[in-house]
């Protein structure tokens, strides 16, 4: 097990027994961290909320929704599931799982894995209760089995030993589509991280750093101690191109993000997550070092 995913069960653990007050009321602080107040009433389901929160205690908020908040487990189910992220077997602690009680196929209540016997799941929920599944107002560790199954999704955790990731064929489309659309690379956009799409993104950079910098680099596709020499740190505050070719080095190295060139929040958590990951220093700023393993 992972040492996120292991930091992350603890969290939740811990959280086992925590009720909303009064009873049915919704009422409990997972809510009131989500909306930034106190809220109650049935319009506040919070079995997706638990998630986002332990996520969030975690520092690993990019894994859940792309570092964005949801309150829908069809959502965020929908939002794994356009990650390529959905597994169908070999259900693992860490794994989140979406269930259901009344009408198979729909996404009614959410769980994260903590330990797997046969076919059948622990799980730590929010908002389940001995007389409600779906709404019983307590964080609970609960037993559910194949027949209560929706769907079941793996985050990308930093640290996974799994090495079965691959960013989706539609991430990798969009990425060839864009480096055809403006650097003219001349990619068949096949979702297919090949040689040639690989070099392409350095080709890119380096574009960009001569564009910027002035850098004088030959535009040959090849990292090498020239092209890391002419990275100057890039944060929050760049502009530019450029902001394209880093988010496609996060999105190739496994975390969440649109390709949209903006430096904002969702990307600098990004970057951090990265860096952490790598053992650098997880400052969000992208200097030398960490270009040079976003471009590998």
């Amino acid at each position: 097990m992972s040492s996120d995913v292991e930091k992350l069960i603890s969290i939740a653990k811990k959280e086992v027994g925590v009720t909303e007050s009064p009873a049915g009321s919704n009422k409990v602080k997972y809510n009131t961290w989500y909306y930034g107040r106190e809220v109650s009433g049935s319009n506040y389901s919070w079995c997706a909320v638990f998630q986002n929160w332990i996520f969030q205690q975690a520092g690993l908020s990019d894994l859940f929704y792309g570092g964005g908040k949801t309150a829908s487990c069809t959502t965020l189910r929908d939002f794994y599931k356009s990650k390529e992220q959905l597994v169908t077997s070999d259900y693992k602690p860490g794994d989140l799982v979406f269930l259901h009680f009344k009408k198979a196929g729909i996404c009614e209540h959410i769980g994260l894995i903590v330990g797997v016997s046969g076919t059948t799941l622990t799980t730590i929920e929010g908002n389940t209760g001995s007389t409600s599944d779906a709404n019983g107002g307590a964080v609970m560790t609960r037993t559910r089995y194949p027949n209560q199954i929706t769907d079941v999704a793996r985050p990308v955790y930093h640290d996974s030993d799994d090495v079965s990731y691959s960013p989706s064929k539609t991430d990798v489309k969009s990425i060839q589509t864009y480096l055809n659309t403006n650097y003219s690379s001349g990619l068949v956009v096949d979702g297919i991280v090949g040689t040639k799409t690989k070099y392409s993104i350095v080709k890119a950079l380096q574009k960009e750093l001569n564009s910027i910098y002035s850098a004088g680099l030959v535009a040959d596709g090849d990292f090498g101690d020239k092209t890391k020499s002419a990275v100057h740190s890039i944060n929050v505050a760049s502009k530019g191109k450029i902001q394209y070719i880093i988010q496609i080095g996060l999105i190739l190295k496994q975390e969440s993000l649109t390709l949209d060139g903006v430096f904002g929040t969702k990307t600098v958590a990004a970057v951090k997550a990265f860096q952490k990951a790598s053992g650098l220093t997880a400052d969000g700023i992208v200097g030398k070092n960490t270009m040079e393993l976003l471009m590998k």
